[in-house]
């Protein structure tokens, strides 16, 4: 299979692949979000940098020390898990057309990339390299038509810069890029110029099976389970790895125990274990082994574990509750990357909090290592669970009588999702509904005995046709995506009329009564005519204002939503404007304030 064009939302500087691309500029100055993010992240990015810088001494009026598209190798210097380099490209202040800037940029960058993983790569039979491209805007802010082209330009130059694989020692090594977009409005334009150039992933499954489950998520009645299947594409270790290690504590041989007719341990094993474990060396030892493994991927401090794109494409999408049985905080990186503002749910007690609509809810069904929470892990545990928790088995139960399940990253093998789905799973038949399941794992002679008996519990099975099964899986994910999300371009300034869809075409008066709208806000709020003596004025303002930006208008002072948080005394509408502003905030230096004022607002109210 050719190499692919991914497209997701995200903060390229917290990805996982196996090279990163970072603007600057022909100044070598830093440039935009990007390498402020860079900067952040990893603590040898500012020397690099500044060494590159000089070594290229300025060689004109202008100040310019390299000429567009100069692209340079960062090495990380220690190991961090896949990925092993930042490449770091001058996009901006050359007299070059905003196309050609595009085109020297992206291929350049792909170029220097693959050659220094070619280097650096112990190559395996049916590898993909991943290479994360952040949306480049070029000097440009916002939308614009040369900004359209140039996207394009982007995607096509990728393309081509993919289109043959590497080889290396007789191995086949194809090549894939995400292009991972910092605002909505260049989401947007990179769907639109992939679409507009038929670089679309195709949906490895025969669609009409999956619009039951594409239905229900558009309309937020889907909930997404998620294992640690998931997380193994971040190089944390998958429950038979973790049982692995618990088995070297008690001095056992994996080799010689039980295994399933897949070659795995069997689900007695598995479960046994970790209960062995404890009895022999107590609980507060495996808590302990849990939180140092799983602990730190609620920070940056952990550099080797990033979300993947499984993560970032699959939070994109409209959930808005996110269940797991994972211990790891990658979901939670994900969607406050994609700022999103989570939830996050780790004790029963707080299991109330799901009821909040206006923000999505990460559940951690079996336990917190960032938090430090009781971990899910023994059979004692996974006997006794819905006994124990018994608020979380009822939220599980109503769930399912009305919503659809989508579990992703579990083995119908697995005893977590034994655990979770077969208490409930009468229900599921009472209902009439179903829940999906997406497996990846290769088939043997048992796959489809228990996809069978899966499947009479109401569980569909979405298996991936082999080989390259992640990957497929990650084609489906962007299919789906691109399916659910809602995006309109209908009040982007420059689209012209003929520009738009054939099904819009007679809506051009009211397109343009609604920009008449929109610059009538701006004037308003401008004016500085909103005050705390008018909260029904700034309740209608706010809802034109909702209006406008879910059809593609972008409003030219990202600050409206922030002024509107200023003249509010209800702290539920303040912490609604400002998770506006959070969506459309582009500095980050801006996205920070946000962040520590909402979090400062949540705070006074617990």
């Amino acid at each position: 299979m050719a190499g692919s064009i991914f497209v997701t939302e995200g903060d390229v500087s917290e990805f996982q692949a196996d090279a990163v691309i970072c603007p600057t500029s022909t100044y070598l100055e830093g440039y935009g979000y990007a390498s402020a993010a860079f900067s952040r992240r990893f603590d040898f990015f500012d020397e690099e940098f500044l060494a590159i810088k000089e070594q290229h001494p300025v060689v004109n009026e202008r100040g310019q020390r390299v000429r567009i598209g100069s692209a340079f190798w960062l090495p990380l210097r220690s190991v961090q898990g896949r990925l092993r380099g930042i490449v770091l490209v001058a996009v901006t202040g050359g007299p070059e057309s905003i196309g050609e800037r595009a085109r020297l940029s992206i291929t350049n960058s792909i170029r220097l990339a693959r050659a220094n993983l070619r280097d650096s790569h112990q190559t395996n039979s049916g590898e993909r390299w991943l290479i994360a491209i952040p949306t480049i805007g070029l000097g440009f802010g916002g939308y614009s038509r040369e900004l359209k082209a140039a996207t394009e330009m982007m995607i096509r130059a990728a393309a081509e810069s993919i289109a043959e694989p590497e080889l290396i020692n007789g191995v086949t090594v194809e090549i894939d890029i995400a292009f991972v977009a910092y605002t909505l409005v260049n989401y947007r334009l990179l769907l639109d110029a992939r679409r507009a150039l038929q670089l679309e992933p195709p949906c490895p499954l025969d669609t009409l099976q999956s619009r039951e489950l594409v239905d229900s998520i558009r309309a937020r009645r889907c909930v997404l389970f998620v294992g640690a299947g998931l997380s193994k594409g971040a190089g944390l270790p998958d429950w038979s790895e973790l049982l692995c290690d618990l088995a070297t504590d008690l001095d056992l041989d994996m080799a010689s125990l039980p295994r399933d007719a897949s070659g795995q341990p069997t689900l007695d094993l598995c479960l046994d274990l970790a209960q062995w474990h404890v009895d022999r060396f107590g609980r507060d030892k495996l808590e302990r082994y849990i939180r140092e493994l799983f602990g730190a991927t609620g920070t940056f401090a952990d550099s080797c574990v990033r979300p993947t794109l499984a993560h970032y494409l699959l939070s994109s999408m409209p959930f808005r509750l996110f269940l797991t049985t994972n211990y790891d905080s990658l979901l939670e990186r994900a969607l406050t990357a994609l700022r999103r503002d989570p939830e996050v749910v780790s004790t029963p007690e707080n299991v109330v909090r799901t009821g909040q609509m206006e923000r999505p809810c990460v559940v951690k069904l079996h336990g917190d290592a960032a938090q430090g929470t009781p971990v899910v892990l023994t059979r004692d545990d996974f006997d006794t669970f819905f006994q124990n928790h018994p608020v979380t088995a009822a939220l599980l139960q109503g769930l399912l009588l009305n919503h659809r399940f989508l579990f992703v990253g579990y083995d119908l093998r697995d005893p977590n999702t034994r655990q979770v789905y077969s208490g409930v799973a009468h229900l599921l038949s009472k209902a009439g509904t179903r829940a999906y399941s997406v497996v990846v794992r290769d088939e043997d002679i048992t796959s489809a005995f228990y996809e069978d008996q899966w499947s009479r519990q109401g569980l569909m099975t979405l298996r991936m046709p082999g080989p390259n099964r992640i990957h497929k899986s990650l084609l489906f994910f962007d299919w789906l995506a691109r399916q659910t999300c809602d995006l309109t371009s209908f009040l982007h300034p420059d689209l012209r009329s003929e520009e738009l869809p054939a099904d819009m075409k007679d809506l051009e008066t009211v397109r343009m009564l609604l920009h008449q709208l929109s610059d009538e806000l701006v004037q308003i709020v401008n004016a500085d005519r909103l005050g705390v003596d008018s909260p029904n004025q700034t309740k209608i303002l706010a809802a034109v204002l909702d209006l406008m930006t879910k059809l593609g208008w972008k409003p030219p002072r990202h600050r409206i939503w922030e002024k509107f948080a200023d003249v509010t005394n209800d702290p539920i509408e303040i912490v609604y404007y400002l998770r506006r502003a959070l969506e459309l905030a582009e500095g980050i230096s801006g996205l920070e304030q946000i962040r520590e004022r909402i979090k400062g607002l949540r705070t006074d109210a617990s």
